[in-house]
């Protein structure tokens, strides 16, 4: 899945400054892959992990990836101006988007993972996965002009503001527990890089402009 989601990602981009004929059929091809095997049809949920016959290895939920998916392949359509693909992405997109307000917490952030198997929850707040849902509650207020998506994208920000940014030395912190209490001894690993937070701020920007 987290593969297939940033490869798409990386043509799309590639595609606005040179916007040649296979690759958008690459993506095209990219795009059925995403929504025909990896999103359930039933849940608009994001499966995982695949055997090489596109069988889920597991049904654990990553409610950051639901979220990012949400937009990011939104933003796909968008680029190539395809109007059969925007019309059927627009849904399944705000179908993702509200599919992923069930891992929401009181606080406004968005627990990491659900196992329905042994029904736990992952509470700790990822750094990655609340730029995502910055950037992905909004997209879903464009799309819909429904408010509570708004007031989604709205508290994402304060609670990253708040519990996330480290006004001391500057970047975010990577994670910080459901207590609201950050990690600070984990601001920088293998895993991390002001990727995912960058890029909410930029899209942000643009959005808002």
């Amino acid at each position: 899945m987290n593969t297939h989601l940033h490869l798409i990602e990386a043509y799309t981009n590639l595609y606005v400054v040179w916007p040649d004929a296979l690759l958008r059929q690459r993506i095209k091809g990219m795009m059925g892959a995403i929504l025909g095997h990896i999103v359930d049809p039933e849940t608009n949920r994001m499966k995982l992990f695949f055997t090489k016959d596109w069988k889920p290895k597991s049904n654990t939920i990553s409610y950051g990836h639901d979220i990012e998916a949400s937009w990011l392949l939104y933003e796909t359509a968008e680029i190539l101006k395809d109007e059969e693909m925007l019309h059927w992405v627009h849904e399944r997109c705000l179908k993702m988007a509200e599919a992923a307000t069930s891992g929401l917490s009181p606080d406004g952030a968005l627990n990491y993972e659900y196992d329905p198997e042994t029904k736990h929850t992952q509470t700790d707040r990822s750094w990655w996965v609340m730029a995502e849902q910055i950037v992905g509650f909004y997209n879903a207020y464009q799309l819909s002009h429904e408010e509570k998506y708004k007031k989604m994208a709205e508290r994402s920000w304060d609670y990253t503001y708040d519990k996330f940014v480290d006004r001391e030395r500057g970047e975010w912190y990577s994670t910080v527990k459901e207590d609201g209490t950050a990690v600070k001894g984990d601001k920088i690993h293998f895993w991390k890089g002001p990727y995912h937070n960058a890029r909410a701020c930029a899209e942000m920007w643009r959005r808002l402009s």
